[in-house]
């Protein structure tokens, strides 16, 4: 046996505090590009290739453990062997004009970072960090068919039976699921709007579930009593249009008098009482022909007045603006308050029988044939219901504002506390998305900054969520370090999206050398692996903000951390077009508001310290962390009762893992009701 491999350290799952990095930190899901990663010999005279005697895969540096970064085990933590791929030949990174050879030399921290060209002055106002979320998840909407029984009948949560056997396909299902949403959400005091372009081509508010017959303001209505003498000073016709005004009027008052919505009144309603009332009203009218005339007149114009409220009510209500919300110049007002739409990538038909742990009494028999003993055959779970793919937009927060937090815990448990939300299970593949701003803009030092520090904690980072999300084949989760544009530059031999400042501007490149040797610590390369030095090395040549939002993408412009931003030195501001955001894609679809306080935190956490500290500070910092004398989180401020909850919901395997183990219960197969633990009753 290769006594390199009998020396690795086996990896343990952390079954409390998360403090121990070492647990939650290896590399042995770095994927099958990760294992061919260039190691500079021990001479440093060129990069060489490791085999080891259990498999033909490359070793990426050398067999020791440190406290971010372990060496790479042959088999997934699943058991399955990696694939083993030629690693095409690169340029030798470890030398040349953009590479150091004086790393330990001491780096000149009398340079005020904080005037330094690549962190030039931001934008006048406050600089408040904003965060947005985008909720998906799947809910059962409707039975399947009508010969389908409920496989829950104990559970009170809304499933519509005007749906039933109404497929996901039809755009009327899909928005009327919506507009659910929205009320239901309205309802429990949240500022929700109906986005009028959703659904083109169709009226934005409609709703299956609501009887377009029934009038809930019919029981007042029918107590409206109203009154008019006729003016006989006025020509017949005048008096009769004053006598109609006065109606018109006095109908409009007595719904703002009894608390009434106009909007939501019928005219089919009042045309009765018109036709049989009106007459007793009038004091005075010349004949029987003229209040007819005017009866005729009201239920003429009725209509299409209350048709303008509506429209009037509905365009009102779609500007309403969350008062939590940051309005930031130039953004999109469609994330100035709560918004639902669809997300046709997360579904249903994903998951299969297989996926459930299916007690036999969890599922109903089907109705007898005929009087029996036969019985019609049901489809199995999860196909005994019609299914839907929600997605849940939060307007522009403020993560330090006090409300902020407490208006997503009233979000979560509106929708689970009135729907039946499916329980988070990798097969549908909802994902929990978190975008992070900088009211007054991202300067490219702190991007720099920010990038270097994913960088080098994203295997971390990737274990305080479920293990499917950091998995080779989790297309809308591509990590960084190897999927991005910049790593494949390295991995595929393609450098075209390599800085070439040394070529074109070569002082202005060993500016950005000098800047990079202050802020990464001159020993690391004992602590973190060749090909990720190289990435940090040439993040930091990078001269514009474009330029490294293109180098940091990821396939398909898919990846765990999504680069949304454009600019020089300094962010654009937010438009229409562009968020210039972080989105954080890495976290499963959930609606435990506590779990995403957590997880938003600990991405604050870095965001600050990668805005707020001087070069000497981060060096130090990212020092301590990668040689284990302090875990991340302490570094950062992560509050440690965070860290410690992360610690108690490692799996065995050091991810992030849910008490059913990815295998829901089809008995139970809905989250909770309330804000918090998906699984568990909250006390």
């Amino acid at each position: 046996m290769d006594n390199r491999a009998s020396k690795r350290p086996t990896k343990r799952a952390s079954t409390g505090d998360l403090g121990d990095i070492d647990d939650i930190g290896d590399t042995s899901r770095r994927g099958p590009v990760a294992g061919r990663a260039l190691r500079t010999s021990e001479s440093g005279t060129r990069p060489t290739r490791r085999r080891s005697r259990r498999g033909s895969r490359f070793q990426p540096y050398p067999q020791t453990s440190t406290a971010l970064f372990k060496p790479d085990n042959d088999n997934d933590d699943d058991g399955r062997p990696r694939k083993r791929v030629k690693r095409r030949a690169t340029r030798d990174w470890g030398h040349g004009p953009d590479r150091d050879d004086d790393e330990d030399s001491s780096p000149d921290y009398d340079v005020d970072d904080f005037n330094a060209e690549d962190n030039p002055l931001k934008r006048p106002g406050d600089n408040r960090t904003t965060m947005g979320l985008e909720f998906e998840f799947i809910m059962a909407v409707a039975r399947r068919a009508g010969h389908v029984p409920d496989s829950h009948p104990n559970d009170n949560r809304w499933l519509s039976e005007r749906m039933v056997g109404l497929g996901n396909g039809d755009p009327n299902f899909s928005l009327t699921v919506t507009n659910q949403i929205i009320d239901v959400l309205r309802n429990n005091g949240v500022v929700a709007v109906k986005i009028a372009d959703a659904f083109p081509g169709l009226d934005y508010t409609l709703s299956l579930e609501h009887d377009p017959d029934y009038d809930p303001n019919a029981h007042l209505i029918n107590m409206w009593v109203g009154n008019h003498e006729w003016k006989h000073d006025l020509g017949r016709q005048d008096a009769a249009r004053d006598c109609l005004q006065q109606f018109l009027n006095q109908y409009s008052q007595f719904h703002i008098d009894n608390g009434l919505q106009v909007h939501q009144s019928l005219a089919s309603t009042a045309e009765p009482i018109a036709m049989t009332k009106f007459r007793n009203w009038i004091v005075g009218a010349p004949d029987d022909e003229i209040v007819q005339e005017v009866c005729t007149a009201f239920m003429q114009i009725l209509p299409p007045l209350l048709e303008e409220r509506k429209i009037e009510f509905n365009e009102a209500q779609s500007n309403e603006v969350d008062p939590n919300c940051v309005m930031l110049h130039g953004s999109d007002t469609k994330y100035f308050s709560w918004s639902c739409t669809e997300d046709p990538s997360v579904s249903a038909g994903f998951i299969y029988k297989r996926h459930y742990h299916i007690p036999p009494e969890s599922v109903p028999l089907g109705p007898l044939i005929m009087g029996g003993p036969a019985r019609m055959e049901l489809p199995e779970p999860p196909e005994l219901y019609s299914w839907h793919s929600p997605e849940l937009i939060s307007p522009i927060l403020d993560f330090n504002n006090p409300n902020t937090f407490p208006t997503i815990q009233r979000a979560c448990a509106a929708v689970r506390n009135n729907f039946r939300v499916h329980k988070p299970m990798s097969a549908y593949g909802a994902g929990l998305h978190v975008h992070f701003g900088q009211e007054a803009g991202w300067t490219l030092l702190h991007l720099k900054k920010f990038s270097a520090l994913w960088l080098i904690l994203e295997q971390t980072l990737e274990r305080l969520h479920r293990i499917d999300r950091s998995a080779e084949d989790s297309v809308y989760t591509y990590n960084l370090r190897i999927h991005s544009n910049l790593a494949r530059a390295f991995s595929e031999g393609k450098p075209g999206v390599l800085s070439n400042l040394a070529n074109f501007d070569p002082q202005k490149s060993a500016r950005y050398r000098n800047a990079r040797r202050r802020h990464i610590p001159p020993d690391a390369r004992a602590h973190i692996p060749q090909y990720m030095r190289d990435m940090i090395e040439q993040l930091w040549q990078y001269d514009t903000i474009s330029k490294l939002n293109h180098g940091m993408t990821s396939r398909g412009s898919y990846g765990s951390l999504r680069y949304r931003f454009t600019g020089q030195k300094l962010s654009n501001p937010p438009s229409w077009g562009s968020t210039q955001t972080l989105e954080v894609r890495l976290m499963q679809g959930t609606m435990d508001a506590d779990h995403i306080r957590r997880w938003a935190t600990v991405i604050e956490r870095m965001i600050i310290f990668s805005r707020d500290t001087t070069a000497q500070q981060y060096n130090q910092g990212l020092q301590t962390m990668v040689t284990g004398a302090q875990t991340p989180w302490t570094v950062m401020g992560v509050p440690q009762v965070d860290v410690e909850w992360f610690g108690l919901h490692n799996g065995a395997k050091g991810y992030f893992e849910y008490p059913d183990k990815d295998k829901v219960n089809w008995a139970d197969p809905f989250m909770v009701p309330g804000y918090a633990d998906t699984h568990r009753p909250h006390a």
